[in-house]
């Protein structure tokens, strides 16, 4: 077992991970900024952080391998079939969403 502390939480730029991390997602370059020099001021707000986040990353839907298996699974048949119907384009759009 590992004694290093876990890596300090970071804002994220497109990311819904977590509703309860709300305030790290920033929708520009300046939002970024602005939440990592906040954060980086907040020190008992990083501490708590810290403290937390390997729980919470435990419990989050990112860690679920059994969810992103079922989804990436259901993705590329999703494609699959768009591209068996000639639709190229489809299946393409598949990836984006």
């Amino acid at each position: 077992m590992s004694t290093n502390p876990p890596p300090p939480p970071v804002p994220s730029l497109i990311a819904d991970w977590s509703p309860n991390a709300r305030y790290l997602i920033a929708g520009n370059e300046n939002e970024y900024v602005r939440i990592a020099i906040d954060l980086a001021r907040d020190i008992p707000k990083l501490k708590q952080l810290r403290r937390t986040l390997r729980d919470r990353m435990k419990h989050s839907p990112l860690m679920d391998a059994t969810r992103f298996a079922r989804n990436i699974e259901a993705l590329y048949r999703k494609m699959w079939q768009s591209r068996c119907a000639g639709d190229t384009l489809q299946s393409a759009k598949a990836v984006q969403g």
